[in-house]
């Protein structure tokens, strides 16, 4: 994981939503309930806003790390939030989400004022590029992301300067945010980011990389072997044998190409055992 910086295209992106806000309200005369479904129904505005935000994250999923053309909008204040409480909790993690940028879609559309901040809804500054979620065991459901996120609180862990430091990826797949306050279900499994598919993809680019070895399909199967030989009799190793043994169909193995983001050895903490 990344952090996203909001600096590189502000300007753009608040000229953007700045001339969709006023183009609505000459329009309608006022401001429609739902702006976000307005938004994203005006192509033209939609379209520059998310090639903005892809260049923000360098063409790759803000969670997961996939290399994505297309693009679900990400709302990292949940955009159904209505009071003022629910705001605030997203600025008591240190990060840099920018308050100054963004105001509740609520209180914009009671009190109209000038831009910015922006209604959250729709801000620059709230919004990041993800992936669908869609992975082969799914069967159209989400398992991973924003579509997966669903309404639950998330920290804009995105937003922190230090957050490639604080994610760590494991030899064996799995992932871990070190900073994470939660003590119940932590923010990776709200977002879907050990899921199986995910953590058998990291192992065999950990694997791969270590290897020096590519994606190309002449190294699936000696990877797969070599991998399940690796595992021990425990349960999850088991799930683990399951998973990896789907990775030997292509279906599977044509993912790691879009997860070319974990090609480097370097990322991969060795696991203890």
């Amino acid at each position: 994981m990344e952090y996203i910086d909001k600096n590189k295209s502000r300007e753009k992106a608040h000229r953007l939503i700045k001339y969709f806000l006023d183009r609505v309200k000459e329009e309608c005369e006022t401001y429609p309930d739902d702006l976000y479904a307005a938004f994203r129904g005006d192509k033209e505005s939609k379209d520059k806003f998310v090639s903005l935000l892809l260049e923000d994250s360098g063409h790759h999923c803000c969670y997961c790390m996939a290399s994505i053309d297309g693009t679900t909008l990400e709302h990292v204040i949940l955009n159904s939030i209505k009071s003022q409480e629910e705001f605030n909790r997203y600025f008591e993690m240190e990060s840099e989400l920018d308050r100054n940028n963004i105001i509740l879609a609520k209180n914009f559309l009671e009190k109209p004022s000038d831009v910015p901040p922006f209604p959250h809804t729709i801000s620059y500054e709230n919004l990041i590029p993800s992936c669908f979620g869609h992975l082969p065991l799914s069967s159209g459901s989400s398992k991973c992301c924003n579509n997966y996120r669903g309404e639950n609180f998330v920290y804009p862990l995105v937003f922190r300067k230090n957050i490639n430091s604080e994610i760590i990826y494991y030899s064996d797949g799995r992932i871990e945010w070190l900073a994470d306050p939660e003590d119940v279900t932590p923010t990776i499994t709200k977002l879907g980011l050990d899921c199986a598919e995910l953590k058998a993809i990291r192992r065999i680019w950990c694997f791969l990389s270590s290897k020096n070895l590519s994606c190309d399909d002449k190294n699936r199967e000696l990877t797969i072997n070599c991998l399940i030989d690796e595992l021990d009799d425990s349960k999850k190793e088991k799930n683990m044998m399951n998973m990896l043994l789907n990775f030997k169909n292509k279906e599977y193995w044509k993912l790691l190409e879009k997860y070319q983001y974990f090609n480097d050895y370097s990322k991969f903490k060795a696991t203890n055992k």
